[in-house]
């Protein structure tokens, strides 16, 4: 399964577009939608200083967007995800990484029992990023989106 084009926009709209590195709430240094970069895609890490093009960002975008669907496919799930589910979990997980995906961690769990009520109860678990050295609730209003979107899909006629 693909992230749908809905599910890029809200992506998208979620982490904005920074064209000139920055720090994120938790203190990483980012660039583009969100791009931290990675060994594993041959890209730097990003760091101060940096900046790119639009066209730079969108390509980083994409690449980021793949490892999501990667990650996503590599763990099965026993009820078959509706397109809304896909990009509701590809959303959590672009945002957080595939860690929150992995057998011991509760998503992952509920994700593994193909229970939709419980997997979008995980989906709240993940709000909190370490900002100045104390996790804080940051994220949660991203995740009620994100659960929301899991269980109801896209509203009529909205990207």
């Amino acid at each position: 399964m693909l992230i749908s084009k809905q599910g890029v926009a809200r992506i998208a709209k979620h982490e904005g577009l920074r064209l000139q590195s920055y720090k994120d709430l938790a203190g990483i240094w980012t660039i583009g939608y969100g791009h931290t970069g990675t060994l594993l895609d041959g890209v730097t890490l990003v760091g101060p200083g940096q900046t790119i093009t639009t066209d730079e960002a969108l390509a980083l975008f994409a690449k980021d967007l793949k490892w999501v669907e990667v990650a996503l496919d590599r763990f099965a799930v026993k009820a078959k995800l509706k397109q809304h589910e896909y990009d509701a979990l590809a959303s959590l997980v672009f945002n957080t990484g595939a860690g929150v995906l992995d057998a011991t961690r509760s998503l992952g769990l509920a994700i593994r029992t193909g229970s939709r009520p419980l997997i979008a109860q995980a989906m709240l678990l993940y709000k909190n990023a370490t900002v100045g050295g104390v996790k804080k609730p940051v994220l949660l209003g991203r995740r009620v989106e994100e659960r929301d979107l899991f269980l109801r899909g896209y509203p009529t006629g909205v990207v």
